[in-house]
């Protein structure tokens, strides 16, 4: 119930400061969560009825984890949409995302080592699997990694007009994670 009273609040502080299309998406993933959240909150609760435990058990890690997740994305919204736009700051929407995606991490890491499961394990074979990766998407890691620098830095913003090594001169329409959009 809380988390539904959070969402309506969250909802309607973003309809006042006449939010934008991000915001809106943003907040609209947000109450897609909430929809699977629903039933299985209602599992938890009524669920003791039918017996199975170790099926219940996996409805509750379930039910906990979406909780946990549109906790997340209630805080940010409250953070990044109402609070710095209050204060007339705007963070990059690529700073929300790696925020939010790193809470992910975090939620999960934590839900899973409060679940019983071992973590040692799993570190050492993401381990591995993380440098056959990072290997692999070299190039690609370079591209988001000067993407978020782009974003970060706030060097280049859409709009602006560039001229490029090869003399090509260009507006710039969108900065994203992987590249940018150049109008020639």
């Amino acid at each position: 119930m809380v988390i539904a009273v959070g969402l309506v609040v969250v909802a309607a502080l973003l309809r006042l400061n006449q939010n934008g299309t991000a915001r809106r998406l943003r907040l609209r993933r947000t109450a897609l969560l909430f929809i699977p959240y629903v039933p299985l909150a209602a599992l938890t609760i009524f669920g003791g009825h039918f017996g199975a435990a170790l099926w219940m058990s996996v409805v509750r890690i379930g039910a906990d984890f979406v909780a946990i997740l549109l906790a997340i994305n209630l805080a940010a919204a409250l953070l990044f949409d109402v609070a710095l736009r209050a204060v007339r700051l705007k963070a990059p929407d690529i700073l929300y995302d790696v925020i939010v995606g790193a809470s992910y991490v975090i939620a999960l890491v934590w839900l899973m080592h409060r679940a019983g499961v071992n973590l040692a394990s799993i570190v050492a074979t993401s381990a591995v699997a993380t440098a056959v990766i990072g290997l692999s998407l070299q190039s690609t890691l370079g591209s988001v990694i000067g993407g978020l620098a782009l974003q970060v830095d706030d060097s280049l913003n859409e709009g602006d007009w560039i001229e490029l090594e090869n003399k090509v001169q260009g507006q710039v329409k969108k900065v994203r994670w992987r590249h940018t959009v150049l109008e020639t």
